[in-house]
């Protein structure tokens, strides 16, 4: 499977009902998945891997810089990523969400 973005960002997922700091994680995006390598000091790393048909895309600026939101449904619940890090690595994955919808 090819992929379209590998970054290193920090991210906020959000599930059951409530936002989850996952802190500095590896995000790697595919046409049909995406895979976020969690990398936790404490609790050593660890993968969450989502399959998703659709996938929706956001790009906000903030007070403290950009922030990219992707929103996916797993077996009917939704599921929202919260992305932030360098403008440049934030457009690029942007760009890779919205070539999808060609």
């Amino acid at each position: 499977m090819k992929i379209l973005a590998d970054l290193l960002v920090q991210c906020r997922i959000y599930q059951d009902n409530a936002w989850k700091d996952l802190g500095e994680c590896r995000l790697r995006f595919t046409r049909d998945s995406i895979s976020i390598e969690v990398h936790d000091a404490a609790a050593g790393p660890s993968c969450i891997d989502f399959a998703f048909d659709e996938l929706n895309a956001e790009l906000e600026q903030s007070a403290v810089g950009p922030v990219l939101f992707l929103v996916w449904r797993v077996s009917s619940r939704e599921m929202a990523l919260e992305v932030r890090g360098p403008e440049s690595q934030l457009d690029r994955l942007y760009t890779a969400v919205l070539s999808l919808e060609r």
